[in-house]
């Protein structure tokens, strides 16, 4: 399972340079819609060509080992710094508020689960 993912991911990063050589391409396209049409056409192709015609399982391990790493990346590495710190009291205030009401939702789920 892990060489079809890193080598579909690898396939996908190849077209990230051809794609910001491209002019044309980039006049028309948003980059996150020719990577979600790429995707597909890369998805069809190792479909079609591996034997037992298996579709690759998405469960939470391989999200958060192979898929979530980049994207964390790719926004942080990109994301002004300025921009940031000038919202850093509303994202830290969400962030604790998503926290609690999260922890909530949780503890009041287990507790219904556990009494009935």
């Amino acid at each position: 399972m892990w060489p079809k993912c890193c080598t579909f991911s690898c396939r996908l990063l190849l077209f990230l340079p051809a794609f910001h050589s491209c002019e044309v391409l980039e006049k028309y396209f948003p980059e996150s819609c020719l990577l979600i049409i790429i995707g597909v056409i890369l998805g069809i192709i190792t479909f079609f060509a591996s034997d037992s015609h298996s579709i690759i399982e998405f469960n939470t391990k391989l999200f958060f080992t192979v898929i979530l790493p980049p994207i964390i990346m790719e926004a942080g590495y990109f994301m002004p710094t300025r921009a940031f710190f000038d919202q850093l009291g509303t994202i830290l205030i969400h962030a604790v508020i998503a926290t609690l009401v999260t922890n909530m939702c949780d503890l009041i789920a287990i507790d219904r689960v556990t009494v009935t």
